[in-house]
């Protein structure tokens, strides 16, 4: 909403001519477009559009509200909307605002101070301090995650999209299985994920061995006749123990996880790569080889029967 009721729209423009509610920008689940809601009238490309009517914008359009006494803006982006965090303050430069991926280090990758992922099915966000030995705790539109440096704000773009059609869900990556190479010295860990019965290496990566701990844990859970939805699970702390590192670097490792997947098969929904529940974690794959100094450690019966095509 763009208008002159500071507080009350999303654009706010301080001039007489121009209405509280003056226009709707609206995402229709294909194209952006506008509606004037105005006394002064919207124009567009200089022609003046008919109260109340929905127009779709294309890129270098002239918006022009309440004619030559008003504003005039000049249509530049029309990507689709996606969930932000807005910096706060006086002045606050909306350049610098974050676009949010399914899984995200807040501020930035080099400081981070939180972990803040969504919930596929949900949509629900989620944050936790790097830090903290706490749940993560849910963000609504409009909440305030605090860093030394600055408050960011929450803007979820769904809560002004219209209701669209649901899509069919993409691959999970808890249909694919996984084999792990490990050195005799543990050293290196090597990761292949096989999705539709192709081979995709992620290569040696510090991270791998925090899928490998996970992975044994399922197996350790696996031989103690636990059910499937019950195994795997590992309290943050041992896994912290284990691996030898400071708390708030698990949550930076599930991330470079998870952005690596998504980098070499962008078509998987990989949020279930690792499960959370609380403060507890799990690997969402149950398919899965380790394979340690030349010599199969474990193998699951469904890895031993599947063809692999490893791509040239």
């Amino acid at each position: 909403m763009v208008g002159s009721l500071a507080g009350k729209v999303d654009t706010f423009i301080d001039n007489p001519y121009i209405s509280r509610r003056h226009l709707s920008i609206e995402w229709n689940g294909q194209h952006w477009q506008i509606k004037d809601l105005s006394r002064n009238g919207t124009w567009v490309n200089g022609k003046r559009i008919a109260s109340g009517d929905y127009i779709p914008l294309t890129v270098g359009d002239l918006v022009q509200l309440a004619g030559e006494d008003g504003v005039a803006l000049i249509v530049e982006n029309l990507a689709p909307p996606c969930d932000l965090l807005l910096p706060m303050g006086q002045g606050r430069d909306l350049s610098k605002a974050i676009e949010l991926q399914a899984v995200n280090l807040i501020p930035s990758e080099q400081s981070p101070e939180w972990y803040v992922e969504q919930d596929s099915k949900t949509a629900q966000w989620q944050a936790q301090r790097i830090i903290s030995p706490q749940a993560p705790q849910a963000l609504s539109h409009n909440d305030i995650i605090e860093c030394r440096e600055g408050s960011w704000q929450l803007f979820c773009a769904r809560d002004y999209a219209p209701t669209i059609e649901k899509r069919t869900a993409d691959a999970c990556i808890t249909d694919s299985y996984l084999k792990f190479d490990v050195s005799l010295d543990e050293e290196t860990t090597d990761l292949d994920v096989v999705s539709a019965e192709v081979s995709h290496n992620l290569g040696i990566r510090a991270h791998n061995y925090l899928l490998l701990l996970l992975a044994r844990h399922r197996v350790d859970d696996i031989a103690r006749g636990l059910t499937s939805c019950n195994q795997g699970w590992v309290p943050n702390e041992l896994l912290v123990r284990e691996l030898g590192l400071e708390p708030g670097h698990l949550n930076i490792q599930i991330y470079r996880a998870r952005q690596q997947l998504a980098k070499v098969l962008p078509h998987i929904n990989h949020e279930k790569f690792v499960e959370r529940r609380g403060t507890t974690l799990r690997l969402g794959c149950s398919q899965f080889t380790i394979v340690k100094g030349g010599n199969v450690e474990y193998q699951s019966l469904d890895s031993k029967t599947r063809p692999i095509i490893i791509p040239r």
